[in-house]
């Protein structure tokens, strides 16, 4: 589709610029996962997909969940709790 598309190209420029800000191993793949999810929760509502759970399609809900463990992931670094980097 072309506005996944270009949303993809957007976040390249984004993700090339801004890669110099970020210092963890995945902080870019995180930003993109978080940013993706973002745009697609709001794509989905005018997809035609049929509701599961609340009005919400299936990728909409899993795209709640990824904000979800990225917002977790998020306050766990801002609160200086990281994981090792050999944890699972």
């Amino acid at each position: 589709m072309i506005y996944e598309g270009l949303f993809n190209l957007v976040m390249l420029v984004v993700l090339i610029r801004w890669r110099y800000r970020f210092t963890g191993a995945n902080d870019l793949l995180a930003l993109y996962l978080g940013s993706y999810a973002i745009f697609r929760f709001g794509i989905d509502f005018i997809q035609l997909y049929p509701p599961i759970v609340l009005g919400l399609t299936g990728i909409q809900l899993l795209c709640l969940g990824i904000v979800g463990w990225l917002a977790v992931r998020l306050w766990r670094a801002q609160i200086g709790q990281r994981r090792p980097a050999g944890a699972a």
